[in-house]
């Protein structure tokens, strides 16, 4: 009989990045079974909220093995065009170097879930767009001027869009989260951590972005969302 396997996944990213290593999960449960426990060790463990891939792990168990995912090879690789995929497909190919469990990407959509009292519940009454008008300030070059995301707001209203804006004002790491105010738009930005950001995505209508886990999430949702790409990685990467 073959061993089980015990296999925790470890990254402490940011929560676009984080976000995109939930497929493999998916994806290896799908094609292991029970030949495989999974479990994740993260900052960012309200991403994995109610999932029914991954359980509850002792990193300091001998029987766990402990694989930290990384991408960076993959975004090098986006860059000088050796690598034309998405991001999320990455994680794959670091998983299968370190553990030699080849496991297909088969979807790369993320695999995000939410209660039941989640699902029914909005978070706030009536239809919404959200739109993420600020940013981080160690990747600039993924804003956009403020102007133009209010003049969206403004010409969009015209026609019965109703929006919320959101985005963090907790520092992530060193950098800090700017979120200019925009005018004509529920106030959201700060509210709730990610299970909240998650649940505001979850019920939108659509969303408008720069790069950022918004975008990576409105997928995993089947929400529309426009993405206004500042340039910095490949669109192989980001699409």
């Amino acid at each position: 009989m073959m061993k089980k396997r015990k296999l925790l996944l470890k990254h402490h990213l940011c929560p676009g990045d984080g976000a995109c290593t939930t497929s493999l999960a998916r994806e290896l449960h799908r094609q292991y079974g029970d030949t495989v426990t999974i479990g994740c060790d993260t900052n960012q463990k309200d991403i994995y909220k109610h999932n029914p891939y991954v359980v509850p792990m002792e990193p300091t168990d001998p029987r766990v093995e402990t694989i930290e995912l990384c991408y960076k090879e993959g975004l090098r690789g986006s860059h000088n065009g050796s690598y034309p995929f998405h991001f999320a497909t990455y994680f794959y190919k670091d998983f299968e170097k370190k553990t030699g469990l080849r496991v297909d990407c088969l979807e790369s959509k993320l695999d995000l879930h939410q209660s039941e009292e989640q699902k029914t519940t909005p978070p706030i009454s009536g239809r919404y767009w959200l739109v993420f008008a600020g940013g981080k300030t160690d990747f600039t070059v993924k804003w956009w001027e403020v102007d133009r995301y209010q003049a969206v707001v403004n010409r969009l209203r015209d026609f019965g869009l109703r929006f919320a804006q959101s985005g963090a004002t907790k520092p992530g790491g060193k950098a800090k989260n700017i979120q200019p105010k925009l005018e004509n738009v529920l106030d959201l930005c700060g509210w709730g951590g990610i299970s909240e950001f998650l649940w505001q995505i979850y019920h939108a209508e659509g969303v408008i972005c720069p790069i950022t886990a918004a975008m990576h999430i409105s997928a995993g949702f089947n929400k529309p969302c426009v993405v206004i790409a500042g340039g910095r990685e490949s669109w192989t990467w980001e699409a």
